[in-house]
Formats: structure tokens, sequence, C-alpha cells
């Protein structure tokens, strides 16, 4: 889910030439939460992810850079700047991919978007800011809208919300903790899962 999340919450390479004061202020903000959440200090939080009625989940992330680690109920992910692995507890399987592999992840590999093909708006609403994001016409992504919702004083994330063709995904964010300073968080445990089949589906299309 790793990719999901990061479609939803980050904005790698803003342009400083808004056209207005609006648009400045929009990318200003997002800009510090995206900080907070995919800078060189990394972060923690607990997420909620609602695609509709088709997909529900929920679990922690922690990320850093290129890395990252997740653990739901089921699930638990490692991404390293190589490898992603991907362990099934109820299956007792981990399977290996490329870490930019789209075959690591269903829906995530739907999420298809160029930051450059939106135009960014900032509203308030109660105690949170909310950063829309609307395709611009010719876009070709299949991201069509979001919305960012930030809260006012701590710039952490609150909720993201993205419309990807002809359906909504919903992240809710809690627990949100900004700094990591003990990486090997995100070293894969190989000896804890020594007795999981190991499928190597790297290299595969």
């Amino acid at each position: 889910m790793k990719k999901i999340i990061l479609l939803l919450l980050l904005c790698p390479c803003l342009m400083l030439n808004a056209q207005t004061a609006n648009e400045r202020q929009a990318r200003r903000i997002f800009n510090q939460t995206y900080d907070m959440v995919f800078g060189e200090k990394g972060s923690k939080l607990s997420y909620s992810v609602n695609i509709i009625r088709l997909y529900k989940t929920a679990g922690t992330i922690l990320m850093k850079g290129k890395k990252s680690v997740f653990e739901e109920d089921r699930f638990v992910g490692y991404t390293d700047e190589k490898n992603y692995y991907k362990v099934d507890k109820k299956k007792k399987l981990v399977e290996i991919y490329d870490a930019n592999s789209p075959s690591r992840d269903k829906y995530a590999s739907k999420v298809k978007f160029n930051l450059d093909e939106f135009e960014y708006h900032i509203a308030a609403e109660g105690d949170n800011y909310v950063i829309t994001l609307d395709q611009k016409k010719g876009g070709k992504g299949t991201v069509k809208h979001a919305k960012a919702y930030i809260d006012k004083k701590t710039r952490y994330p609150v909720k993201v919300r993205v419309k990807v063709l002809f359906f909504w995904i919903t992240v809710d964010i809690n627990s949100f903790h900004y700094g990591i300073t003990d990486e090997s968080v995100f070293e894969f445990p190989a000896k804890k899962y020594a007795a999981f089949k190991m499928v190597d589906q790297r290299g595969k299309k």
C-alpha cells in the first residue's frame, strides 16, 4: 500500500510559478506536510484505506526516503532501495519484487498521475486546510481529482482522497510521528520468516 499512500500524501516536485496567491499558499503548505512525511527525517503513521466497497484495510507505515515498512493484520511489507518483500502471514508466504515493480500491488498499479497535470487550490474547513488538486484538461493520468486534509496548527496530514477513473480512494491518517532515527526497522527480518515459503518475482512482468 505504500504506493497508494505515497500518491495520496506527497507532492515531490511542486513548481514555484503558481499563478495565484491561493495556489502559492496551497503549494507552500503542501510542501511543508510533504517534507514532514517523506523528508530526510522520516515519519510514522497509522492509516485506514477505503476504496469505495471494493477494498478496505488498515495498518501502520514507516517511511524514510525510498525505504518503508508497513504492517496490517494479514500483510507486512518491507521496501529498500532495490527490493520489496511482501509477507502474507496467513499463507506463510514471502514474495520478493523489484522495488518499483507495478506487479507488487494490483490497486496501486491502477494509480497513474503527473503532478504537472493538476491545478492546486486551498480552503479552510474547521481545524484543517483542504488542498484540492484538479486535473487540467487533456491530462492523461488515471487520477482526476485529489483532496489533502492538513491540520492548520501542526501541518500534519489528516486525510487524503483521490479519484481514480470513476471511484474514490480515501485514506484516514492518525498517530502521525515525525522523525525516525532507528533505520534498522526497514531491514527485512529473514530469520523471522525463515519457515515461510519464498517466491522470487523479480524480473517478471
